[in-house]
């Protein structure tokens, strides 16, 4: 996430994820160039994660990014939750509305 400091980034992510700010641990990943200072705080757009160097190895949900040599993943719990309730909504006819892939069972 984009954030002026520590304190800021643990407020701001707690609240967007329902945690206890005690809950939320966090680090300093890049430090944004001063043509990009201005973004606000919150999750980074696609934009800023490519210039700040990030190769996206997955453009769909959960999206996956690689910058340095660290890969980061976005959303795996809410990934999962989408996934689970389009299986329920598919199992009684109602179709895949968030449009998340079937698991493969076998994999």
């Amino acid at each position: 996430m984009i954030s002026r400091g520590a304190r800021e980034a643990r407020r701001w992510v707690a609240a967007a994820e329902g945690y206890g700010t005690g809950d939320v641990e966090v680090e300093l990943i890049a430090v944004l160039p001063p043509n990009l200072e201005g973004t606000g705080e919150g999750w980074p757009e696609q934009q800023v994660l490519l210039a700040l160097g990030a190769r996206f190895l997955r453009h769909e949900t959960p999206r996956v990014v690689l910058l340095g040599n660290r890969t980061f993943t976005e959303g795996m719990l809410e990934s999962k939750v989408l996934r689970a309730r389009d299986d329920d909504r598919q199992a009684r006819g109602e179709g895949r509305p968030n449009r998340t892939p079937r698991e493969d069972p076998l994999a």
